[in-house]
């Protein structure tokens, strides 16, 4: 996997040969506020574009940022769609530890319908799901 991307909050790497983008959250995210949630997700709508991938896996398993109903609409308007103009066709997920943030997590991926995301407790089965 190639680093392509770094913050403070999220790594991205891309793995070319699987045609996948990777984003691994840190716990900084528990200190972020809605401009950090919008400016990381910016920084990752950009990558998406540049690198054109078909897959997309999120490991959350630290993202501690809990997303609010409202950042859930900006979420899916400004990210999932771009994402699926940009060519990616699934998502997976890695659930987060924190159960707050996890439930935002689950009720954003049980109200979109812009690209297939599946929510895994293990990258093992994640990548199963995408490239099935």
């Amino acid at each position: 996997m190639n680093t392509v991307f770094e913050s403070g909050s999220v790594k991205i790497g891309l793995d070319a040969k699987k045609s996948m983008i990777i984003l691994k959250w840190l716990d900084k995210t528990a200190q972020w506020t809605e401009d950090d949630f919008i400016r990381e997700n910016q920084n990752i709508v950009k990558v998406v574009a540049e690198h054109k991938p078909t897959y997309l896996l999120s490991l959350s398993q630290d993202f501690m940022y809990p997303i609010t109903p409202n950042e859930q609409v900006w979420l899916v308007d400004n990210v999932f769609v771009p994402h699926h103009q940009n060519g990616v066709r699934k998502m997976a997920l890695i659930m987060s530890q924190d159960f707050i943030s996890q439930l935002s997590i689950e009720q954003l991926v049980d109200e979109t319908s812009v690209v297939p995301t599946g929510m895994f407790a293990t990258e093992e089965e994640a990548e199963r799901w995408l490239f099935a």
